[in-house]
Parts: structure tokens; sequence; C-alpha cells
């Protein structure tokens, strides 16, 4: 993809408003890949990758006026996009049990690191892993799944404040912690 006037979030004034530019031209190449398998009966596994290589050419001179923070030379990476994402599930499932189907599915999702705005102050933002598992029961109309998120409790920064703005105690956007949770729907119609 070509960008012209590529649209990015930006703080602006000195009193930090947060807005849009048009920032300039970019660019954005890469590949997309899903792959689904049933292996058995019972087993299935999905893998997910993307690579995105980004990069913001230039920039255009007016939309930098405004700008509270000093932006990040030309030729670095686009804000907020990972260079590699990743995710991989595996399910063990279709087991009957007293009228029901029993499924149990664990999954891990990566992504590597990346620049979280458009600024030269702001921290680069880690890459990170996190793993889910789940156990799920269907019934007639019943369904019930027991699921744990982020199992590790891995705290994943997605971004963060910037520095020049706020001081030493900048603040960061985090992944949701480890989550335990019981989900029961009952649907209507046929089963």
């Amino acid at each position: 993809i070509e960008w012209h006037n590529v649209q990015e979030s930006a703080f602006l004034t000195p009193l930090a408003i947060p807005g849009a530019i048009n920032a300039g031209s970019a660019y954005s190449r890469g590949l997309e890949t899903e792959l689904f398998a049933r292996l058995t009966d019972h087993i299935s596994a999905q893998v997910d990758y993307t690579y995105d290589e980004t990069q913001l050419t230039s920039y255009n001179s007016l939309a930098l006026a405004g700008l509270t923070v000093p932006p990040p030379p030309a030729g670095t990476y686009l804000p907020g996009t990972p260079k590699n994402t990743a995710a991989v599930a595996l399910e063990y499932g279709h087991v009957h049990v007293a009228d029901g189907e029993l499924r149990f599915t664990a999954n891990a999702h990566y992504q590597s690191s990346q620049l979280p705005a458009l600024s030269a102050t702001i921290p680069i933002v880690p890459g990170y892993t996190t793993v889910g598992a789940r156990a799920g029961y269907t019934q007639s109309h019943w369904s019930a799944t027991l699921f744990v998120d982020n199992l590790t409790n891995q705290i994943g920064v997605n971004s963060y404040t910037d520095p020049v703005q706020w001081g030493k105690n900048y603040q960061a956007l985090v992944s949701r912690p480890r989550t335990v949770g019981l989900t029961v729907s009952y649907s209507v119609g046929k089963p």
C-alpha cells in the first residue's frame, strides 16, 4: 500500500490536544496468512502470521507545525504497527459426553515491538506473548465455557504516554491481566 497524506494521531498545540494530522507519505508492504487444519476427527489447529513492513517516507511540513513533541525522523516505522504478529490455536473437540459435546482449546498470541505514537521521544513498546485456554461444553440449547485469558499474567505494553509531555512518571496502556471467567448461554431454535 502506498499512502499520500497518511493520517496519524498526534498531540497538537502546547496544550497537548489529541487530534489527527495528514503526516505525509508512507508505505506498507507485507504478508498476511491464515492456515486452518483439521488434523483428526477431534484435533484441529490454526496458525496466523502477519509481516508488515511500514515506513513513514516523508513529512508534510504544514502538518508538523502544531505538534507538541518532535516527530521521529522520516524512514521510521508507522506508529502503532508491529512488524510481526502471530497466533496459534489447538483444539481438542467433538468429544461426545452425556448427549453433549466437550471441547478444549489452547492459544497463544505474539506481537513484536512497535513505535506507539508519532514522536521521537516516546519509548519503543517491547514485543510480548499472551497465552490462553478454554474448556467448553454444549448440550441441546445450552453452552458453557470456562476460560483463562492471559494465563501467564504477562504485562504486555501496547502504548505509552510521551515522557516529554507528562514527565518521568508517564503511563503505559497494558494488556488485560489474567482473567478467569465462565460464560453460559442459551440459544432459541433448533439445536
